[in-house]
């Protein structure tokens, strides 16, 4: 079987750490090395951060929660629903 040339396509994305040449396919692969916990817990608070939100503590019965969770639901969508509003 012949063998492709091996094309190298450089894509900007903070996940691919280098760009090696897998033996097996004969072909450029992007090399993902796994983050570490903390940089996946970090990345997670500052994206929701961004969002605007918050960390609460609630104890609620377990009969209460899912209302809880069609309220946060439907503030959601009023607060996008505000936002649409407010953007020209």
């Amino acid at each position: 079987m012949a063998r492709r040339p091996a094309p190298l396509i450089v894509l900007r994305r903070e996940d691919y750490r280098r760009v090696e040449l897998c033996n097996a396919r004969g072909e450029y692969v992007y090399v993902v090395e796994p983050k570490t916990t903390a940089e996946r817990v970090e990345k997670l608070r500052q994206q929701r951060a961004d969002l605007g939100l918050k960390r609460r503590e609630l104890y609620a019965h377990d009969d209460d929660w899912p209302k809880l969770q069609e309220l946060a639901a439907k503030l959601q969508r009023k607060r996008e629903r505000n936002a649409k509003r407010a953007a020209p």
